[in-house]
C-alpha cells in the first residue's frame, strides 16, 4: 500500500510538471507574441531620432495660424506629406492645401523620394525663415509637386520650416531610406562638399 501511495505521489507531481510546463510555454507564446503585434500596429516608420520626452505637441492648424508663438521652439507637429525632394530625400513639406511647411532633415538623414501622401509626425525646431530667391528655385527645382516655374521665383521668400530631429511617416515609402552614392546626403561626403548645402 506504501508503495501505491508513492506511485500515485510521483504521478501526480509529474502530471503537475507536465501541465506547470505547458501552461508557461502557452504563457511565454502568447506574452512574445503581444509585443510583435504591437510592432506592426505602430504608427509608421521613423528616421532619424524620436520624439524628446515633454516636448509640446502642437496641431498643424495652429502652427500656421499664429507661427510667431512657436519660432525657435521644439515641437512635434502631425499633417500631410504633399511634396518630397526627388534628388536626394532630405527634405518634405507639410500642408493642409492652404499652407504649407517645409521640412527639413539637415542631411543627418533622409525619406524615400516616393513618400508623398503619406501622413507624417515631424519633432524638430519650428522657424520662420527668409530664403533667397536661389534657395527658393532650388528647392523648387527639386519638387515633386512644384506649382510654379522656378524663373517665376523673384526676390526673396518667407517660409516656414522645421529643422527636423526625427520624421515618422504612416506608412513609410517604397524607395526605402537608403542614400545615393554621390548624393549630398551620401554619408561618406562632407556637408561642406554638398550641392545644397545651403539647405
Amino acid at each position: 500500500m506504501f508503495k501505491s501511495i508513492n506511485k500515485f505521489i510521483f504521478v501526480l507531481i509529474l502530471g503537475l510538471l507536465f501541465c506547470g510546463k505547458s501552461f508557461s510555454q502557452e504563457k511565454n507564446t502568447l506574452t512574445t507574441d503581444a509585443p510583435a503585434i504591437e510592432k506592426t500596429q505602430e504608427e509608421g516608420k521613423l528616421y532619424g531620432s524620436d520624439v524628446k520626452p515633454g516636448t509640446p505637441v502642437v496641431e498643424f492648424a495652429d502652427l500656421v495660424a499664429a507661427p510667431e508663438k512657436y519660432d525657435g521652439k521644439e515641437i512635434v507637429v502631425s499633417g500631410n506629406v504633399n511634396d518630397v525632394c526627388q534628388a536626394e530625400g532630405c527634405w518634405l513639406v507639410l500642408s493642409d492645401g492652404k499652407k504649407d511647411v517645409l521640412v527639413k532633415t539637415l542631411h543627418v538623414f533622409v525619406v524615400p523620394k516616393d513618400c508623398f501622401n503619406n501622413s507624417a509626425q515631424v519633432n524638430g525646431v519650428f522657424k520662420i525663415k527668409e530664403i533667397s530667391e536661389e534657395q527658393a528655385r532650388h528647392l523648387n527645382d527639386e519638387s515633386k509637386n512644384s506649382k510654379i516655374k522656378s524663373e517665376d521665383i523673384k526676390g526673396p521668400q518667407k517660409t516656414f520650416v522645421i529643422e527636423a530631429a526625427g520624421i515618422k511617416l504612416s506608412q513609410g515609402g517604397k524607395s526605402g531610406s537608403g542614400t545615393e552614392k554621390g548624393s549630398c546626403c551620401d554619408k561618406s561626403k562632407k556637408k561642406e562638399d554638398c550641392k545644397d548645402k545651403k539647405d
